[in-house]
């Protein structure tokens, strides 16, 4: 062996036992100073405030909840919409060149629409207008409901029914607790469709 290679050798041997000697230490975390309610510090963590949160606004600001106290901005979109017509690209347009901030490609159009949510006003006189015509609706979609689950079973291949007639049978077999089961078993046990 030459004198380089002892020399190599015992560089490497030192380097291993160097390692060997020093043990890895963690970093160390920063020192916090706690504080508890009253400012005193014992030690103790704090608990953390939840930030509130705010409403982003983007560029045209918050939405008024009547229209008396609309921006300018606000009162020259419905002005622009409902009083001259203008598209809403064309409003969009105007509205950039007004504020001078780039607004997306929907902000105005949406933004009108919540105005228009926010600003109306639902008289008194037509609160019963509103119960009566939400159960005269449903009654309706009832009804069609019913007929088109029946046109559906003829357009299946199965006799024709009046709606009732399905709505009583749906009713029956929903109340038997399986009717999926019995409805599912019924048309595997059919191999040919009634006509």
């Amino acid at each position: 062996m030459s004198d380089t290679e002892r020399i190599l050798i015992s560089e490497i041997k030192t380097e291993k036992h160097e390692e060997e000697d020093t043990v890895p230490v963690t970093p160390k975390k920063r020192d916090k100073k706690t504080t508890d309610a009253s400012g005193d510090e014992d030690g103790c963590p704090t608990k953390k405030t939840k930030k509130s949160r705010t409403k982003k606004t983007g560029p045209l600001g918050p939405i008024s909840t009547t229209l008396d106290e609309a921006s300018g901005e606000d009162k020259m979109i419905i002005r622009l919409k409902e009083v001259e017509g203008k598209t809403w690209p064309e409003i969009r347009k105007i509205m950039e060149e007004t504020t001078g901030a780039k607004l997306g490609g929907s902000t105005v159009q949406v933004r009108y629409a919540r105005m228009k949510a926010k600003f109306s006003v639902f008289e008194t006189d037509d609160e019963p207008r509103l119960f009566q015509s939400k159960k005269e609706v449903e009654e309706r979609f009832e009804q069609e409901k019913w007929r088109k689950i029946a046109d559906s079973i003829e357009a299946k291949g199965g006799c024709k029914y009046p709606s009732a007639v399905v709505q009583k049978k749906f009713k029956e077999l929903t109340k038997k607790g399986n009717g999926v089961c019995v409805a599912a078993t019924a048309m595997e046990g059919r191999t040919e469709p009634r006509i």
